[in-house]
């Protein structure tokens, strides 16, 4: 998806995003990524649409100290958190039938924000590394920065457990950083470019994943004969670990998972797309990815997806 088509409008009625007017709530929104600071002089901004004083949304580490979280140029929320040091954390603000909720690691550490300002700027970009120039510079890792536009991806307040591996493009997907290689550093998933660099942004092989064991199954597994593979998790309790965007390889075929489900207490069902070969038995295994790296931000350096890019989170 074009970052120009980064919309998040109210939604149609019903849910986290209510419809339009009638005193409905905003569009729900999730914004996540993985940081790893390595200092927090000054006011750094790992992302921000817009820059200071004109964000219209974004986050800001004050002096290290505090982090304000920022709704057209308003901080809607000042919570006491140091980020420095702390190695590798999963961050997400998510918000979800009207309230907006930050999280460390899964844990909310925010109070509840219900700032009901519609986000309608539509005339700054998205910055990564940067949203207030020389003093909001970034310096540290980021990682698999993630947009859902009218999707509250973690809806329940008492915490969740974030991903162990890099985010896939889901419903509701707007943007993905993903950091893949150094081929891929200044791209995000839909192939588009950003729009300048200032400084140096590096790739790392630096990354917050660690990869699962390979899965192997053998005589217990199954399949229709088209396109899955049914396997018995209560034998191979290890195939809980495979996911969307694994590979498979047996002796006479090779494939991509597609998707990976749980329809009862028995089974797994394992959804491929065939790339090589014919399939015929379920016999195989399962390689996670390679999982990829992170952008290394030195504390001058930032990314503009600037141009015909303009964002905006609740335009009607």
């Amino acid at each position: 998806m074009p970052i120009s088509q980064i919309i998040l409008a109210r939604g149609s009625g019903g849910g986290g995003g209510g419809g339009g007017g009638g005193g409905n709530p905003p569009a729900d929104f999730t914004i996540e990524w993985w940081q790893k600071v390595e200092n927090n002089s000054n006011n750094p901004r790992p992302w921000s649409v817009g820059l200071y004083p004109t964000q219209q949304l974004a986050i800001s580490y004050e002096n290290g100290l505090s982090d304000y979280f920022w709704v057209n140029n308003n901080a809607v929320n000042n919570t006491v958190q140091s980020h420095i040091g702390a190695g590798w954390r999963h961050i997400a603000y998510v918000r979800y039938n009207g309230v907006i909720r930050g999280y460390i690691n899964g844990s909310k550490y925010t109070p509840n924000i219900t700032s009901t300002e519609l986000i309608t700027g539509t005339d700054v970009p998205l910055y990564v590394g940067t949203g207030e120039l020389a003093a909001g510079t970034y310096k540290g890792y980021i990682t698999n920065l993630h947009i859902m536009k009218g999707v509250a991806k973690y809806t329940d307040p008492g915490g969740f457990i974030p991903p162990t591996s890099p985010i896939q493009l889901a419903t509701g997907s707007a943007f993905l950083l993903p950091a893949l290689n150094d081929a891929s550093k200044f791209y995000n998933s839909a192939e588009t470019a950003i729009g300048s660099e200032t400084g140096t942004v590096t790739w790392s092989s630096d990354t917050p994943f660690t990869a699962a064991s390979p899965v192997t199954i053998t005589g217990d597994a199954w399949n229709d004969g088209v396109l899955t593979i049914y396997v018995n998790r209560i034998i191979n309790s290890s195939i809980e670990n495979v996911q969307a965007g694994w590979t498979f390889v047996s002796a006479n075929y090779t494939a991509t998972v597609v998707s990976a489900t749980n329809p009862n207490d028995t089974n797994r069902n394992i959804v491929l797309s065939i790339t090589s070969g014919v399939m015929d038995s379920g016999e195989g295994t399962f390689t996670q990815p390679a999982l990829g790296g992170s952008l290394y931000f030195n504390g001058s350096s930032y990314l503009n997806y600037g141009g015909s890019a303009y964002w905006a989170i609740d335009n009607v």
